[in-house]
């Protein structure tokens, strides 16, 4: 069960991070930083977003992990 609810709330992690997060931090690191060309920019943009969108899966993973552990039988 907790394998099960570990995967979905990655999924809900990902979504997020795509969709939400990852945006919103890459537009956040371009705007902080005073850059030399526009492909330094989308490089910043790109590691940013990406990095993001990981993260937001791995405490997906782990939030969901915990969920499921809610809702497993204790072991013998």
């Amino acid at each position: 069960m907790r394998v099960f609810f570990g995967v979905i709330g990655a999924l809900v992690g990902v979504g997020l991070g795509v969709w939400v997060l990852g945006e919103m931090v890459g537009a956040w690191i371009v705007s902080q930083q005073s850059l030399q060309s526009p492909d330094d920019a989308a490089s910043a943009d790109a590691l940013g977003y990406l990095v993001t969108v990981f993260l937001s899966l791995v405490a997906g993973w782990f939030i969901g992990w915990w969920f499921g552990g809610l809702f497993a039988k204790a072991e013998q």
